[in-house]
């Protein structure tokens, strides 16, 4: 895996993402759930946190962030999905902007090196690549969650 490739891979699920988005007006981002009880805006603030975690890692260029890592993935998806559900959606799109732009200003500064040897991120286990940590918080979170939202788009809007 090559910076280039995380690049065109971040950006194109990114892309994707934001297409689906963009079909939906701010009630139905705001007041339909599409997952359990989240909507697309919880959704986005779920996906930037992840983001932002990355951002974390790759600022500090040390495995760092947040103690919500330390409990188990449904849990910490709540805590997150209460910590941002009150959030104008203004704000929640504004932010997911800023920190998807500093990601992939962080991404583009990255070494060959980086991508593949965890001692450049101290904290990070022997046996990991930071490419994979940022594939499964990235790219392929976003490729997690584009399904949903499509099928949530045509079962609530089936004629397309």
């Amino acid at each position: 895996m090559d910076k280039n490739e995380i690049l065109e891979r971040t950006e194109r699920e990114y892309a994707a993402w934001q297409t689906l988005v963009s079909r939906l007006d701010d009630r139905q981002i705001t007041r339909q759930p599409v997952l359990e009880n989240w909507t697309v805006k919880d959704l986005i603030a779920h996906i930037t946190w992840y983001e932002e975690q990355m951002v974390i890692v790759l600022q500090s260029r040390a495995l760092s962030g947040s103690d919500l890592w330390g409990i188990p993935t449904s849990e910490r998806n709540q805590v997150i999905y209460a910590e941002y559900k009150d959030l104008p959606l203004a704000e929640v799109r504004a932010h997911a902007a800023r920190v998807h732009t500093a990601l992939v200003e962080l991404l583009e500064s990255l070494t060959a090196d980086d991508l593949v040897d965890p001692a450049h991120f101290p904290g990070m286990p022997a046996d990991w690549q930071p490419w994979q940590l940022l594939a499964e918080n990235i790219w392929e979170h976003y490729a997690e969650h584009i399904p949903q939202l499509a099928a949530w788009l045509e079962s609530a809007n089936p004629a397309g």
